[in-house]
């Protein structure tokens, strides 16, 4: 035991206090330096990171942005389009059957003064028959002639028509020319049509005037 103490004491080495403050401020001062350079390296990367970034959100945001805008604006092209298409078939429909009402009462009036004219035709047809003496003929000329007036609504000229029929042509005939290709029916149905545009009695007189010479000519014998 008493030989252990002296090689305990032996092995304690005296400690200098100006080492113990040295090792103290170098400890501290590497630890500052150590401290410097980390807070130099975070503000380098803070300075250098940050705005790398905030630049990379930015341009991320602004690429969001630039497809919602796209998609918006794609909306919106499609929506007017979709407008303006419905707007110009609602027009083009509307010019549409203006125009073939148009046509219509074009055609409508084309017709009339066609089936007038050919009026005309047979009228002109039948004077000419009955200067040749051609009363058979005439009369299906005035017949034509009549129903031509009658189909175009010109009762202006209905008056000539059974003028010359009760005057010229009737008063000629003879029952057995009647039967002749049924001239008799056509001559009789004629007259009902004709009496069917007689709407305000102006052709009164006349039609009694010409079925009276329709019925003597049914009586005369050739």
């Amino acid at each position: 035991m008493t030989n252990i103490i002296p090689e305990i004491t032996n092995a304690i080495t005296p400690i200098n206090g100006l080492d113990v403050v040295k090792q103290v401020n170098d400890f501290y001062s590497t630890s500052f330096t150590q401290l410097l350079v980390f807070f130099s390296i975070v503000s380098t990367i803070g300075c250098v990171v940050i705005p790398i970034l905030a630049q990379w959100y930015q341009k991320n945001q602004l690429k969001i942005r630039e497809k919602e805008l796209a998609l918006e604006l794609k909306r919106l092209v499609e929506e007017k389009t979709k407008k303006f298409v419905a707007e110009m078939d609602k027009k083009f429909e509307e010019e549409k059957k203006t125009i073939a009402s148009s046509l219509a009462e074009n055609v409508t009036l084309i017709e009339k003064r066609a089936t007038k004219a050919e009026g005309y035709v047979f009228q002109l047809q039948g004077n000419g028959n009955i200067e040749r003496g051609d009363y058979v003929q005439s009369c299906i000329d005035y017949l034509a002639a009549a129903r031509s007036y009658c189909k175009c609504n010109n009762g202006s000229n209905l008056p000539t028509i059974l003028n010359i029929l009760s005057d010229k042509i009737l008063p000629k005939l003879n029952m057995e020319q009647l039967k002749e290709d049924g001239l008799s029916e056509s001559i009789a149905y004629q007259l009902e049509e004709v009496s069917k545009t007689n709407h305000n009695g102006f052709l009164d007189v006349l039609l009694i005037k010409t079925n009276e010479a329709f019925r003597k000519a049914k009586e005369r014998r050739g």
